[in-house]
């Protein structure tokens, strides 16, 4: 998050110069009043809402201090990788055991970074990144039966290790199950649930299968609805929320397949006003729901002289 922070104010010159605004506002009156806050509190709790905004602006102004965010980055950074164990596998704490699932979060983490050419010098943590895959590897191309693993989580599995493939190519002994995988994927995606297939169009396109990718995006076109003030989604997805998966998690990698497969721009900003709609202006549902409708916001389809307007209230 403070990655994609740092990003937003290195790009945006025009938020950042707010946000210092926002931070150097001097304080009022009643701020420094502490008997008269507690007046307008009680009697008039209306007004309080009022001088509040002020109060939250400077804290997320706060939030966006660049000095305070390239450093607080690097110690995040270093925080997480200390955390992985002796196996390449990363637990939610130091020194636990590994977890399957807490190891592909981390590696989303790091393919968001890069997708969004956010400088945070991969190269010094390519070590890091090659044995946690080769953990994931370990786990599902070395000591399990094809058919033994549950599709979603075959899908979880191939939506990172496809983007990392070129980089860091699946060992030739496990070539043969990799491609068994591949053929249940081809088989069995339309029976998916909805994160399942916009994870298995990215797949796909990864593998340069793309003929199968568009058949899942074309499936998508045909089953959405496009509303002028929801934006475009489908009724296929999910209301439950949980830390796994949420409404807004669900939209986000519908998001990047569509963008992942070349659709046009208009669809793409349809996709996100959607997802700014489930956010209800306040939250995603979780703090990882809330990293993704982020990521999924920030990535684009869009010519190099394009300039955007900003508003920020």
């Amino acid at each position: 998050a403070n990655q994609l922070a740092l990003k937003i104010l290195n790009e945006n010159k025009e938020i950042q110069k707010i946000f210092q605004d926002w931070a150097s506002a001097d304080n009022t009156k009643w701020d420094n009043d502490v008997r008269l806050k507690e007046i307008i509190e009680n009697e008039s709790p209306w007004l309080q809402e009022l001088l509040s905004t002020k109060e939250r602006k400077q804290k997320l102004a706060s939030f966006f201090n660049k000095d305070v965010l390239q450093k607080s980055s690097g110690d995040l950074i270093q925080k997480i990788i200390s955390r992985q164990n002796e196996n390449g596998g990363f637990g939610w704490f130091s020194k636990e055991n590994d977890d399957f699932l807490v190891t592909l979060q981390v590696l989303q983490t790091f393919k968001q970074l890069n997708e969004l050419n956010v400088d945070w010098n991969q190269a010094e943590y390519n070590q890091t990144i090659n044995s946690a895959i080769l953990y994931l590897d370990a786990i599902l191309l070395k000591d399990n039966d094809v058919k033994s693993v549950s599709i979603e989580k075959w899908v979880d599995y191939m939506y990172l290790r496809t983007y990392f493939k070129p980089q860091f190519p699946v060992a030739n002994n496990l070539v043969e199950k990799w491609n068994k995988i591949l053929e249940i994927l081809e088989k069995d995606w339309l029976e998916a649930d909805f994160t399942c297939k916009s994870k298995a169009a990215i797949i796909f396109k990864n593998e340069g299968n793309t003929d199968l990718a568009n058949k899942i995006i074309k499936q998508f076109n045909e089953s959405a609805i496009t509303d002028e003030s929801l934006g475009m989604y489908w009724k296929t997805t999910s209301n439950a929320i949980s830390f796994w998966s949420t409404p807004a998690e669900e939209q986000s990698y519908a998001i990047e397949a569509f963008k992942k497969n070349n659709q046009e721009n208009a669809k793409l900003l349809s996709l996100k006003s959607r997802l700014l709609n489930q956010s209800n202006y306040d939250s995603f549902g979780s703090t990882k729901a809330t990293v993704n409708s982020i990521y999924a916001y920030l990535i684009k389809k869009k010519k190099a002289d394009e300039k955007s307007t900003i508003y920020i209230s």
